[in-house]
């Protein structure tokens, strides 16, 4: 028979649940993020604990040129499988990584090639605008420190009459993913995602107010980084529970 919990006690399985979630809620500048409902935790990643975002965005007095992104970290833990370990898994294909992170038709990869892909990106609104992006971008495995890495390479804005703005933003997107030791005292992802747009400000929103901008640009930001973390923190871990248990 199992031993019965003391009454108003926390059960053992919410202690053991919970305790990456306090150690990482105590660190310097990160804040612990709890997946899920009711303070019931996915099966793969339990916490995740982010680092501020940090936010760029500059403007020149003639409101000829615009400049803005955001940069965020982020540490979660991972549930180890039998099957193998994570630093295995995402040292033995970091284009999985890639493949695995978006839905099926929205990532392909680019004729040719081993590691390049063209991946569609979710719609935003900017001020007057609303378009849709597609992505090319490379993936590459660090060796040294097992770290996947993904860069763009190029876009395509999806619009109607954004030709002319697409050829005046540089819009550069990279990402990080390196796995914890697989004698770590804790099975993790540190994740390090980054977002940059600058060129010419279109002229149809030239007239628009500074604060306007400001937080239009950190709107799609925070929802560009926000889907990247989602895709790194909870779609990487699955392909890793599926990967380990098919073995």
């Amino acid at each position: 028979a199992c031993a019965s919990e003391a009454p108003g006690a926390v059960p053992a399985s919410n202690r053991d649940n919970k305790m990456p979630c306090l150690l990482l809620a105590v660190l310097p500048g990160v804040a612990a993020v709890t997946l899920g409902s009711r303070g019931v935790f996915p099966p793969r990643s339990s916490c995740i604990a982010m680092a501020q975002p940090e936010y760029i965005f500059e403007m020149a007095e003639d409101r000829s040129s615009i400049r803005f992104g955001c940069r965020q970290r982020s540490l979660t833990p991972v549930k180890p499988e039998a099957g193998g370990s994570l630093q295995e898994f995402i040292g033995s294909d970091a284009s999985a990584i890639v493949m695995s992170s978006w839905d099926a038709g929205q990532v392909q990869r680019v004729d040719g090639t081993d590691d390049e892909f063209l991946i569609a990106v979710e719609e935003f609104d900017f001020v007057a605008l609303r378009f849709a992006v597609e992505l090319r971008a490379k993936c590459t495995l660090d060796a040294a420190t097992t770290t996947a890495r993904l860069e763009s390479r190029g876009f395509r804005l999806i619009g109607s009459g954004l030709g002319s703005i697409a050829d005046a933003i540089d819009v550069r997107v990279t990402g990080a993913l390196r796995p914890s030791a697989p004698d770590a005292r804790l099975c993790a992802l540190s994740g390090d995602v980054s977002f940059v747009a600058s060129g010419a400000l279109p002229d149809v929103l030239r007239a628009a107010p500074e604060p306007a901008l400001r937080a239009a640009a950190n709107l799609m930001s925070r929802s560009l980084i926000g889907a990247a973390q989602e895709r790194f923190n909870t779609r990487v871990p699955r392909a890793y529970a599926t990967w380990a248990q098919s073995r």
